[in-house]
């Protein structure tokens, strides 16, 4: 029997994939807007794509924002992906020094562009992520 999620629809893009994946691997879900339903549900997933930004202001200092926090200060199962995982610090350099929703210590911070490890002998300069972030 597939266990039964919920797919935060936070208007932060990626969700038709990431319910794919899940249905995938046998996972039931529930895909919803609504904070309350979010707030009672056992396993949560949170993805997005995009930045720190005026929206994801919003998102924090809203409803869902205090949703998202309540699952995780429970100790419910909670798997945010990359903006949705982003968003759980206390903040970002991103768009100019934004707020997170601080459920985890720490920042967001660019990748320093010359970023490099000695591998032997040599130094190799390391490639940065997709973004950069």
């Amino acid at each position: 029997m597939a266990r039964e999620l919920t797919l935060v629809d936070a208007g932060l893009g990626n969700l038709a994939s990431v319910e794919r994946a899940l249905i995938q691997v046998g996972s039931a879900a529930q895909v919803t807007d609504d904070p309350d339903k979010v707030a009672t549900s056992r396993i949560v997933v949170f993805p997005g794509q995009g930045a720190f930004g005026k929206h994801t202001d919003q998102l924090i200092d809203g409803a869902m924002g205090q949703a998202l926090k309540m699952v995780i200060q429970r100790g419910d199962p909670f798997l945010g992906i990359c903006l949705g995982m982003q968003l759980l610090f206390e903040g970002s350099e991103e768009g100019g020094g934004r707020r997170g929703l601080g459920v985890l210590p720490g920042r967001c911070r660019r990748f320093p562009d010359d970023m490099s490890v000695v591998e032997g002998e040599s130094v190799r300069k390391l490639k940065i992520p997709h973004m950069g972030w």
